[in-house]
């Protein structure tokens, strides 16, 4: 009985490589490829700078909050503060405080141990991209210049060497996709197992940030394409309820003692923002109970007047997707050296016009046949785009360019089910195949080149 019920729970497990794709040599060497290169682009002289870049020393002080148990307000939700602080706890350190603002020193701080947990899933996110690929039924040649494209992007590359949570967010945020495309291509116990995976890590990219709350519908219209209606049922209450572990966790764990909320940044300007009490947490029944006051301090400092001024101003969303927008994190004036915050030119660009002409393509097929010539899985890339992009043009107060990124990726998803239709255009019109094959190639090859071209102002050479 023991050894049938044991194999009963093992078998979606085994059976989940099958369900992803079948592993072949080309796969294998195709992985190996993306790791390495997504590994020598990361963790290489990563203690560079040994100065804090844009919000780390935010995120830096965070940690050493929640060490001591000092209480303080954030307009984000918990999960990302608690990886950075168990990821410093790896190596002691004294520091009481790091002085606000970028370029400075993080002291004995170990930034080093915290930016290297960041690569490891900067790392992993490549890996993920190709693994939905292969869901999707790419061949490994389309999946791994899929994985190319984020492992190389420079946006991505700054993101996954900072101590930042955004990594973390994309990284939940395409599990939870990859989970479920996986549930509406299997069947029986395997299709739960991976509804609730998709679940688990819903609850925990909204747990990182309330952006990824654009993944609801994205992935309900999934499951109720495939007929699926009790998975959106199931994965939105997983997620739900880990949400809300999470957050009465990390009352339990970082502020037993509770106390009056620490106005230690720009955030907790306000007056009222330092009169916020944090009560004595010694129950999960304690923590939720403050859970929905919590909640409200939080929705308002995150429409308060005060803090929009507090921001760093930025170009707004619409230049997003032409990549017209840049940053500087870091600046070293003598030698003039410096990080900036800019994703891949030529990538960006051509995933949005491959964007704009797969719409007129759907259009003018609807408007000959009657009928919307698009398959689920493509809607679904359509619709995560404009689920995660669409939002923040009406938002108005500075946003920044990783609020782009869960976008983009719906984006570069996309590229191989259109890039087709765009070489069969070009044949027509020059009516020569191997002018439009050689074409795409040559675009694939100028978004590298732009890559190496902009690697300077990536690492601050």
């Amino acid at each position: 009985m023991q050894q049938n019920i044991f194999t009963i729970v093992q078998r979606p497990f085994l059976r989940l490589k099958d369900l992803l794709w079948n592993i072949t040599a080309r796969d294998f060497i195709c992985i190996i490829i993306l790791f390495t290169v997504s590994l020598l682009l990361r963790i290489p002289n990563i203690d560079f700078p040994r100065v804090t870049i844009f919000d780390e020393v935010i995120y830096a002080n965070y940690a050493i909050h929640m060490i001591e148990h000092i209480p303080f307000m954030d307009i984000h939700p918990p999960l990302a503060r608690m990886l950075f602080v168990e990821a410093a706890k790896m190596e002691p350190f004294t520091s009481h405080g790091i002085q606000m603002g970028i370029n400075e020193p993080f002291d004995d701080f170990p930034f080093i141990d915290v930016r290297f947990f960041v690569s490891l899933f900067g790392i992993l996110f490549p890996l993920i991209i190709y693994a939905i690929g292969r869901a999707l039924d790419y061949t490994p040649r389309v999946a791994l210049l899929l994985g190319l494209f984020i492992a190389t992007d420079n946006a991505f590359i700054i993101y996954s060497r900072a101590i930042l949570p955004d990594m973390f967010l994309v990284v939940f945020n395409f599990l939870a996709v990859l989970f479920a495309f996986l549930a509406v291509r299997s069947k029986g116990l395997q299709s739960h197992l991976y509804v609730w995976c998709s679940g688990i890590f819903v609850g925990l990219a909204i747990s990182t940030k309330w952006t990824a709350l654009a993944l609801f519908p994205i992935l309900a219209l999934l499951y109720l394409l495939y007929r699926k209606l009790g998975a959106i049922i199931v994965f939105s209450a997983i997620a739900c309820i880990l949400y809300v572990l999470i957050f009465a966790t990390y009352l339990m764990a970082y502020f037993p003692n509770g106390g009056p909320s620490d106005n230690f940044h720009a955030a907790a300007g306000e007056y009222w923002v330092a009169k916020v009490e944090f009560p004595k947490i010694d129950s999960m029944k304690s923590a939720l109970f403050f859970l929905p006051s919590l909640h409200r301090s939080i929705l308002d400092a995150n429409s308060s007047p005060y803090v929009t001024a507090q921001a760093l101003s930025a170009d707004g969303a619409v230049s997003w997707p032409v990549a017209r927008t840049q940053m500087i994190f870091w600046l070293k004036n003598l030698p003039s050296r410096q990080v900036t915050l800019s994703g891949n030119n030529m990538l960006w660009v051509t995933a949005f016009f491959v964007f704009l002409f797969d719409l007129v393509w759907i259009a003018v097929r609807l408007r000959s046949t009657k009928t919307l010539m698009v398959k689920k899985d493509e809607l679904i890339l359509l619709a995560g785009y404009a689920a995660n992009y669409l939002p923040f043009l009406l938002i108005h107060r500075p946003m920044y360019l990783y609020h782009y990124f869960t976008a983009l990726i719906f984006l570069i998803l996309l590229l191989p089910k259109v890039t087709p239709r765009i070489a069969d255009c070009l044949a027509k019109v020059t009516n020569d195949m191997l002018f439009a094959k050689v074409f795409i190639v040559f675009a694939a090859f100028l978004i590298f080149i732009n890559f190496i071209l902009i690697l300077p102002s990536t690492y601050g050479f």
